[in-house]
């Protein structure tokens, strides 16, 4: 028996997967990676401002609708007399 998972245990390399929101809409979704990098203040030293690159993840869940999923379980295997 297939049982919802929190979302932050999710395949993120393209598997699609059943995912729901917290208002119950379900949909068929795959994580789309991106990310983005900026520079980030860490101090002042002698010859000047020292900084950091931090990159952050920004990735989405690609679905047919608008969902910010909160819980996603595998696809189920399709019928056997399914062509």
């Amino acid at each position: 028996m297939m049982e919802w998972r929190t979302i932050d245990s999710a395949p993120r390399d393209g598997t699609r997967v059943l995912v729901v929101d917290s208002k119950g809409n379900i949909d068929c979704a795959k994580y789309e990676p991106d990310s983005y990098e900026y520079e980030q203040f860490v101090r002042t030293a002698k010859d000047g401002n020292v900084y950091r690159t931090v990159k952050e993840e920004c990735g989405w869940w690609d679905s047919g609708i608008s969902i910010a999923p909160t819980h996603w379980m595998p696809l189920p295997e399709p019928p056997k007399d399914a062509k």
